[in-house]
């Protein structure tokens, strides 16, 4: 449970200005309806059916479903992508006690008011992992998205810091798609450690990824790949 409690309240400090502070109900003026836990006596989740964000409609609701192991702990923020458009992250964890993973989707709705998805690869953390947004106007009109996972070394322990892999999804309009969406843009392993429950890894690191992914956006534009 702390350990979940100092993830949120990490992810709170990296995202001021980012998402609402508080999960929205919701979306496109329509009701939003998570799937709810189903719990053993310990209090663990149990069950096999995937955790699902739902919005309220008529003649039938508009739903997004994780994959099948992640089944527990759906969770919506929203992100303000521009003034004038918004989406919704969603999140959603597989069952571990221990270790767990966390699986993300970034969500808008389509012409026919049916979910589509903004990432083009979705990313998956472990437990020891957390969030970070970058907003920069160099980059993109929508805030960057960054993960940081832990990479534990031969011969380290789990609580002590350790190395993280950092990816980076930014928010642009590749060549092959008609509309803005989170690309896959770069990936790199600390050279530092770092205790996973601080600010200091985004602080740290945010002049690596800025330099990194402004090399590679200036490389996809010279070879066409953004529209």
């Amino acid at each position: 449970m702390m350990l979940h409690l100092e993830r949120a309240l990490l992810l709170i400090a990296f995202t001021i200005g980012v998402l609402a502070q508080s999960p929205p109900t919701h979306f496109e003026g329509k009701r939003i309806i998570l799937s709810k836990d189903q719990l053993d006596d310990p209090g663990q989740a149990i069950g096999n059916k995937a955790a699902y964000v739902c919005l309220e409609a008529q003649p039938e609701n508009r739903c997004y479903t994780a994959p099948e192991e992640y089944i527990r702990s759906a969770k919506v923020q929203l992100v303000q992508l521009n003034p004038s458009s918004q989406a919704l992250l969603f999140s959603a964890e597989s069952y571990g006690v221990s270790g767990w993973k966390f699986f993300y989707s970034m969500l808008q709705l389509d012409s026919k008011g049916q979910f589509k998805e903004l990432f083009d690869s979705n990313p998956t953390l472990s437990s020891r992992s957390t969030l970070g947004w970058i907003a920069d106007p160099s980059i993109s009109v929508a805030p960057t998205f960054v993960t940081f996972d832990a990479v534990i070394g031969v011969g380290e322990t789990s609580p002590e810091p350790h190395r993280c892999m950092v990816s980076v999804y930014v928010y642009v309009r590749p060549e092959w798609s008609d509309d803005p969406r989170y690309v896959f843009a770069d990936q790199f392993l600390t050279v530092k450690k770092y205790d996973f429950y601080t600010t200091e890894v985004l602080l740290s690191e945010k002049p690596e990824i800025l330099s990194r992914l402004k090399r590679v956006l200036a490389e996809w534009r010279n070879r066409s790949k953004l529209q």
